[in-house]
């Protein structure tokens, strides 16, 4: 159970009645009992950002991008972030990423397109989206391949490097897998998806310490397992 429930609940409601110093406040609180809860960081930035806060925002935001860098509200709210800030690269970069996550969702792709001159290029399936296709459909050496396609041509993507790993753990490519944890760990220490499945690799191998070591750094960020509830 995640003891910052009652918190985060409260910081959403505020936020969904624009009363963002209340959230403000009760992510603080929230804080002050998970000091690294990914949540609580992520509904503290959107306040932020919404009150035109946008240096602590930002870093808030780029925070939990590390964390958590499947994290769609945190690409979204990035991105608009920098578009307001005329960073229109990488503000189309991060609503690329939101869009390659949920690709369903039409207010993303409008916010992309209308960032964008080639507004039907902006629609367009791109491989890291084929990738998570497959990894959905339980086609893991395909997506992995996909995935590895991507990060050859921009290996400082961290979202599509935690769908490889995830593909590589489900084919079978333990030893690959657990390399490639190890190399996002040293780059992004607290990246929640590196650590559960660098954890289930080292339960397979039977090391339950270090499996559990691991766990309980992601339950620091994750109380309530909400990541892990992602991975296959």
């Amino acid at each position: 159970m995640d003891p910052a429930e009652t918190e985060l609940e409260q910081a959403r409601t505020a936020i969904l009645a624009s009363d963002y110093l209340a959230a403000v406040q009760a992510c603080r609180a929230a804080l002050g009992k998970c000091p690294k809860h990914v949540e609580a960081t992520t509904l503290l930035a959107e306040s932020y950002r919404e009150m035109g806060l946008l240096d602590a925002a930002e870093d808030l935001l780029r925070r939990v991008l590390s964390a958590d860098p499947e994290s769609v509200l945190a690409h979204w709210s990035l991105g608009l972030l920098l578009s307001d800030q005329e960073q229109e690269q990488e503000a189309v970069a991060r609503l690329s990423c939101a869009r390659e996550l949920t690709p369903a969702n039409p207010e993303i792709l409008a916010d992309l397109q209308h960032m964008v001159v080639d507004r039907r290029s902006a629609a367009k399936p791109t491989r890291a989206m084929l990738g998570r296709i497959y990894l959905a459909q339980g086609l893991y050496q395909w997506a992995a391949e996909e995935f590895r396609a991507v990060l050859a041509a921009n290996p400082r993507r961290l979202d599509v490097w935690v769908a490889f790993v995830q593909s590589l753990w489900l084919a079978g490519e333990v030893e690959e897998a657990a390399g490639a944890c190890e190399a996002i760990l040293a780059e992004a220490p607290d990246c929640l998806q590196a650590l559960l499945i660098l954890a289930r690799v080292r339960r397979q191998e039977g090391d339950q310490v270090a499996a559990e070591q691991l766990l309980a750094r992601a339950q620091e960020m994750d109380p309530a397992g909400t990541v892990a509830a992602r991975l296959q």
